[in-house]
């Protein structure tokens, strides 16, 4: 008898189990189809200024996820989409947003974004960094299709799932999705610029 009611207790969850990840799958599949910004949201930039999202809609834009005390993946990240806005000509930096938004925001405040941005030499007037609130990181986060970080004592235990650069329409739309340590300068400029001159047609 207590061999049955083991089997059973084991069957019992394995089922949870497997529902509880067919409904984890299935939020993210869900979220990475939709607009990649929740326009009714506000963040703060490295200013320690309100920023409402949906004013980032109506240009093209590159967002990536950091953590300013990830080592060496996050700045090169960084570094990669420097690469890209310098493969841009002049017209084309002024009429693309580089977007970098922490997923660890109980550590990246403003003034440690301000001094990440300075770290990284990045020009304030066309770089902005942004955090918030855990609980509305965690609804940007999932409505890129990357997982929450709300609810994780240590973010960077899920770096290789949110190191990624997205590109935006102006709509705010996923264009592309690119791996962002590893991406190839050459396709993410190549893609920018299509979006670019779509835009302007």
């Amino acid at each position: 008898m207590r061999t049955v009611w083991k089997i059973l207790l084991v069957a019992f969850f394995l089922l949870s189990a497997c529902n509880s990840g067919k409904a984890m799958r299935n939020d993210t599949a869900q979220a990475a189809g939709l607009t990649g910004l929740p326009s009714d949201l506000a963040l703060f930039n490295q200013n320690g200024e309100k920023v409402a999202l949906a004013s980032l809609l109506g240009r093209p834009a590159l967002i990536a996820f950091i953590d300013t005390n990830c080592n060496g993946v996050c700045q090169s990240t960084t570094n990669n989409l420097h690469e890209v806005a310098n493969k841009l000509a002049a017209e084309q930096k002024r009429d693309i947003q580089f977007v970098l938004i922490t997923y660890n925001p109980l550590f990246d405040g403003p003034k440690r974004l301000a001094r990440y941005a300075g770290d990284m030499k990045l020009d304030p007037s066309r770089w902005m960094l942004l955090t918030g609130a855990p609980d509305n990181i965690d609804l940007v986060l999932l409505r890129f299709g990357l997982p929450a970080t709300g609810k994780v004592d240590n973010p960077m235990q899920l770096m290789s799932q949110l190191d990624y650069v997205f590109l935006l329409a102006p709509d705010g739309h996923i264009v592309s999705k690119y791996l962002g340590p590893h991406m190839v300068i050459a396709k993410v400029s190549e893609d920018t610029r299509a979006v670019l001159s779509q835009t302007r047609q």
